[in-house]
């Protein structure tokens, strides 16, 4: 009786498409991506001097910039394939899931500005702390993205497997505790701090088990 009253009320509410969702969310992360290449400046070499002898050297000057534009196009790519893996399991919207993800997307747009802050000043703690803080604002809106469209079954399929639902949750989550250790970090060391940022990537790279539900379900259609 309750799986049947949690599908006739999201049923009765989540009558909205999620394409409009879907679309806007890649229109954001591709201009967000682009602008993290546009931080990287050029470097400046006035007439008088040699430019053929220092641009070598001013091209390695840029290098932890460089480091970090790549670290944040990949924490970006990571948000966008895990936006795009809930999408593949949530099959409806409603207005308040519509603010969830607009909340979402503005804090994405975020990253290029905490990405130049920390190129700029990368032995500043603040500097440091406030592109962790950013990623740990993401992952909070990610999982209230999660949360929201899976209590009670509210905008998923009513045969999503438990286990499914509480993994990815718990997968989300693990990104905003370990930026939270790399804030208190910075305050005795931003180059560790930075370090534990970069680490992250590799661990959400690799498929989850959301993913893989995803494709034997696809796979089955």
């Amino acid at each position: 009786m309750e799986g049947t009253e949690n599908t006739q009320d999201r049923h009765s509410h989540a009558f909205m498409s999620t394409a409009r969702i879907e679309a806007l969310a890649d229109g954001l992360f591709s201009i967000a991506m682009t602008l993290l290449a546009l931080n990287i400046a050029v470097p400046v070499i006035a007439p008088p001097e040699n430019a053929a002898a220092l641009l070598p050297r001013k091209l390695l000057d840029l290098f932890p910039a460089i480091a970090l534009y790549a670290v944040s196009f990949v924490v970006l790519g990571i948000y966008w394939v895990a936006h795009h893996g809930q999408f593949r399991v949530i099959d409806a919207a409603d207005r308040p899931f519509l603010w969830i993800n607009i909340l979402f997307m503005m804090l994405i747009a975020f990253v290029p500005f905490s990405t130049s802050l920390i190129s700029r000043y990368p032995d500043v703690p603040l500097a440091v702390q406030t592109y962790g803080l950013t990623l740990i604002l993401i992952g909070g809106a990610l999982h209230l993205h999660w949360w929201y469209a899976t209590t009670g079954f509210r905008l998923i399929p009513p045969t999503t497997p438990p286990e499914i639902i509480r993994g990815a949750r718990n997968r989300i989550l693990l990104a905003p505790a370990v930026c939270a250790v790399a804030i208190v970090v910075a305050f005795v060391s931003p180059l560790a701090s930075i370090v534990m940022y970069a680490l992250l990537p590799p661990f959400y790279i690799a498929p989850a088990a959301l993913d893989r539900f995803v494709f034997r379900r696809e796979r089955r259609v």
